[in-house]
C-alpha cells in the first residue's frame, strides 16, 4: 500500500487488518509503521513487486 500523508508525501507500506467503518462513516485500516487507522481514500494498492522493510 502507498499511504498518502497530510505534507502530500507518500509512505509504502503493509495493511495489519481488515479495513472497518469507524464512527459509522469513515472507512478505515490499520498499517505497519503508522500509529492510529487510515482513511482508505488515502492508501492505494501497489503492485506485489514492492519491497517493504520489515
Amino acid at each position: 500500500m502507498s499511504a498518502r500523508r497530510d505534507d502530500g508525501t507518500s509512505h509504502i507500506t503493509v495493511t495489519t487488518s481488515e479495513a472497518w467503518v469507524l464512527s459509522g462513516h469513515s472507512a478505515v485500516i490499520l498499517l505497519k509503521g503508522i500509529s492510529g487507522c487510515y482513511l482508505l481514500n488515502r492508501v492505494t494498492a501497489i503492485s506485489a513487486d514492492h519491497t517493504v522493510e520489515a
